[in-house]
């Protein structure tokens, strides 16, 4: 009998750090194994009478316990209620002109930020990856898609 209801706690504590803690798939399946282990064990040990109601039990607990939370709305706290604000690919304001050099604000792969004039802007670079802090340039843009590439001052001196 402990060990039925050891395993029924394990199951029950690994389903609740499923849904509250852990992301993913595994500490649930684990949680679920542990509760097919208890109602084994209660089938071997007491009959089919106990089994099928250790079985329906269980799975009564599991489906009262999604519909209670679905009913609460306690799936509230756990998403986000915030809208991203920002536009990929919106420039709109800045003044792009091919030659304008700054500085990357985020790795170039194949796109990224940089900040041109103290204002942060959406980049693209089709020649090479830039890594973060690393002085660019303008080499073209298309309407508010702005294209840049490693500044090379050695090039631009000659």
């Amino acid at each position: 009998m402990g060990t039925i209801l050891f395993l029924i706690g394990i199951g029950a504590l690994l389903l609740l750090l499923e849904i509250f803690v852990t992301p993913g798939f595994i500490v649930g399946l684990v949680g679920f194994a542990c509760w097919f282990a208890a109602i084994y064990f209660v089938y071997q040990s007491y009959g089919n009478t106990w089994g099928n109601i250790s079985a329906l039990g269980l799975s009564a607990l599991s489906i009262g316990s999604i519909y209670m939370g679905m009913k609460s709305n306690i799936w509230k706290r756990f998403s986000v209620n915030e809208e991203l604000q920002a536009k990929s690919g919106n420039n709109v304001g800045f003044d792009a002109k091919i030659g304008m050099r700054g500085i990357t604000n985020s790795a170039i792969r194949p796109s990224g930020s940089a900040i041109f004039n103290n204002e942060i802007v959406e980049v693209v670079s089709r020649e090479e990856w830039i890594d973060a802090g690393q002085e660019i340039e303008i080499s073209h843009y298309i309407d508010k898609k702005i294209y840049v590439k490693k500044y090379n001052n050695e090039t631009n001196n000659l």
